[in-house]
């Protein structure tokens, strides 16, 4: 646009020439402006003084692109835009009046064309990170004497925009959040004009706000807890929901325990029949392109009780027994508290400490214990430990146990009223019964009757023998002892049998030759191989008692009852006596199994003498080989073994060797009897007999 001193210097130029070349050329209306309306009609008319020279050109030689154009009439010109005022009008436009020598006077004519908002445009964004500053800015055409503009944001939220010379129209939000995405919308509006649809103008964006991605766990729709609590077996899905801008796919959700990823991967965590040891913490991981975010839930899975023990039966002896004992039991739960509790035989109650609330990822062995002191076959019995729980989110309560059991192991006794006789007599013939009354050990054991120590077979079933018709061979030593292991051998009774029987048969024995000469003396001796009680043995002469009394020796396992040796000189008179031996014993007083006799004979002196010399010959020889042969087998068999000589007359526990102390006269006899091989008789068997300081030994 011209300035005024320009347009005044122009028209000066142009009077200036028009008055020294052409006269009277010149514009009677003045430079003018207009305030229109973009759509107007504009039809002016202007005027102009043609002066001398009627052949004056107008035209217009500056100005904006409107379609502004030019109706020459005789004395003035219409200026018509075409079709109607646009916003190309804005502008100066230069008219000029030219006369034929071509000086030209100029008209401005300036117009103002208002127009609303046509063109809306919001540039910036349309995402932004959260947090970030959202900045929107308006580009936009309008010519308004005055605008208004006014952005609505996601809530209806209506705010003036912000001008700036630089950026222009603008809304500014700082620290976007993601519940501020959305519809932004600017509206434009142009006051002061007419009230047209042009007016007015809007435009609109959808702003993305993008965040990482935000966790939420669920269960069944359900947001977990921190901690959750299931119990041992049941079944679990956890759902890790994400919402993100831009969204996560499939493969950007994860779950991991401990530092572990869970397998699959996928936003859902699913596990059946879950076990203590699923107990841990589980971490759902997702990202995108803003960023990795992650949630944790504690899985506490609880479980009943479980409770064991080592051994589950303890075996003590009872004479070994420890002055305490100590039981244990091991525990392992997930719950919120347990209480422990031991019980046992009779009223036994032990309160054991309790078991705290469980620890996450705290799956050891919980112990609990209670010792018993002065430990007695009285504490036999079944122990539990018997532990019962509460849990959390939770009503139920759940318990179990476990045991032990301890058995202290001791014998059977013989009851208080057991009759302690160590010694039954009785007669051949009659009933034996022998009752071993005892109070049962622990384990239950077997009572049996055995004889001992020659027979280690049992000879009965139970506790109770019966013999109904004893024989002198059921005499013995009788045990009451109880199996099975361990109380084999254990013996609990000893009862020593005697059986009475008669003597047997007795024989006479000569101590010397049988056929002496008158003078000589004869010595005999009474035997009786069997009997109990011993023997009483009497030897008689012609019928009365010549000698009594004697010695009992074992012989074979059998007791043998001797009379002293009896010794008659042989005169004429004695030739032909009768010497009988007769046998009794305490239990058959009156019973004699019988008699032996012998008639005595004498011979001549020297008659005999021939026979004598032949029969010293030879019973020297058989002598020497005797006692030889005596002398060899005793020493091998003393290399042999040592014998123990002892008599035992409360039990009987007879053995093959007994010792009775003689006189000196009688060691003399028995020493001639032994070296000239006598022999005596024992059922059927023959022994040698010895003398050895003073002892008389029977040797087999």
């Amino acid at each position: 646009m011209m300035s005024s001193f320009l347009k005044s210097v122009i028209l000066f130029l142009s009077l200036s020439t028009s008055m020294y070349v052409v006269t009277g050329i010149e514009w009677l209306s003045p430079d003018a402006s207009y305030t229109l309306v973009e759509g107007d009609t504009f039809n002016e008319t202007f005027q102009y003084n043609r002066g001398n020279d009627g052949n004056v050109g107008v035209s217009i030689t500056a100005g904006p692109t409107g379609d502004l154009r030019i109706e020459r009439l005789a004395s003035a010109v219409n200026l018509v835009a075409i079709p109607t005022v646009t916003r190309d009008f804005n502008g100066e436009y230069q008219v000029v009046l030219r006369s034929p020598d071509k000086t030209d006077v100029p008209l401005w004519v300036t117009f103002d064309v208002r127009y609303g908002p046509d063109l809306v445009a919001i540039t910036g964004g349309p995402e932004f990170d959260e947090g970030t500053v959202l900045r929107l800015t308006l580009e936009t055409k309008m010519n308004c004497e005055t605008s208004v503009v006014r952005w609505t944001v996601p809530g209806d939220e209506v705010f003036d925009s912000q001008y700036s010379d630089v950026m222009g129209w603008y809304l500014e939000v700082p620290e976007i959040k993601r519940s501020q995405k959305g519809l932004y919308k600017v509206d434009v509006e142009c006051q002061h004009l007419p009230d047209l649809e042009f007016n007015r103008n809007s435009n609109n964006i959808e702003v993305i706000i993008k965040y990482a991605p935000d966790i939420l766990l669920l269960r069944n729709d359900i947001t977990l807890n921190t901690n959750e609590y299931i119990f041992e077996g049941d079944d679990i899905g956890f759902d890790c929901e994400v919402d993100s801008q831009p969204p996560v796919t499939s493969s950007d959700i994860y779950w991991m325990k401990e530092n572990a990823k869970v397998e699959p991967e996928s936003h859902q965590l699913i596990s059946q029949s879950v076990s203590i040891t699923d107990t841990g913490k589980y971490t759902c991981l997702a990202s995108n392109s803003v960023g990795i975010n992650s949630s944790f839930v504690n899985l506490m899975v609880q479980n009943i009780p479980r409770v064991s023990t080592i051994n589950s039966k303890i075996t003590l002896q009872e004479n070994n027994l420890p002055t305490s004992l100590q039981l244990n039991c091991s525990i392992v739960v997930h719950s919120k508290m347990c209480t422990v509790r031991w019980t046992g035989p009779g009223e036994f109650v032990h309160e054991s400490d309790g078991i705290p609330e469980y620890r996450l990822g705290d799956i050891s062995e919980l112990h609990r214990s209670v010792v018993i002191d002065d430990l007695s076959r009285d504490d036999n019995g079944v122990y539990s430990c018997d532990v019962e729980c509460e849990y959390f989110d939770s009503e139920r309560s759940e318990s179990n146990s476990a045991t032990i059991e301890i058995n202290i192991v001791y014998p059977p006794q013989l009851s208080p009223n057991q009759a302690q006789s160590s010694q039954v007599i009785l007669r051949q013939g009659e009933r034996l019964q022998l009752t071993c009354d005892f109070i049962d050990g622990n384990p239950l054991a077997q009572v049996r009757w055995r004889i001992s120590p020659e027979k280690s077979s049992f000879v009965s079933t139970n506790n109770t023998l019966v013999i109904a018709n004893t024989t002198r061979s059921d005499s013995g030593h009788y045990e009451c002892v109880a199996y099975p292991q361990p109380f084999s051998g254990n013996k609990m009774l000893s009862v020593i049998v005697r059986v009475q029987y008669p003597p047997e048969k007795p024989i006479i024995r000569y101590l010397t030759e049988t056929n002496v000469a008158v003078g000589e003396t004869v010595a005999v001796e009474c035997v009786c191989a069997s009997s109990y009680p011993p023997a009483n043995l009497v030897i008689l002469l012609n019928g009365k008692e010549a000698a009594r009394g004697g010695t009992v020796a074992v012989i074979n396992g059998v007791e043998t009852s001797t009379t002293l040796p009896y010794e008659i000189k042989m005169t004429e008179e004695n030739n032909g006596d009768i010497l009988e031996c007769r046998a009794t014993n305490e239990a058959y007083p009156t019973e004699s199994i019988g008699t032996t006799a012998e008639a005595l004979r004498t011979s001549s002196s020297w008659g005999n003498l021939p026979l004598y010399i032949g029969l010293a010959a030879g019973g020297f020889v058989v002598l020497l080989i005797v006692g030889l042969c005596v002398s060899s087998y005793l020493r091998k068999r003393s290399q042999r073994r040592k014998k123990v000589l002892e008599i035992q007359e409360d039990e009987l526990n007879y053995t093959d060797i007994e010792m009775r102390r003689l006189s000196v006269a009688d060691q003399r006899k028995a020493s001639m009897a032994s070296m000239s091989g006598l022999e005596m008789e024992s059922k059927g068997e023959f022994k040698g007999v010895a003398i050895s300081d003073g002892v008389f030994v029977n040797f087999i």
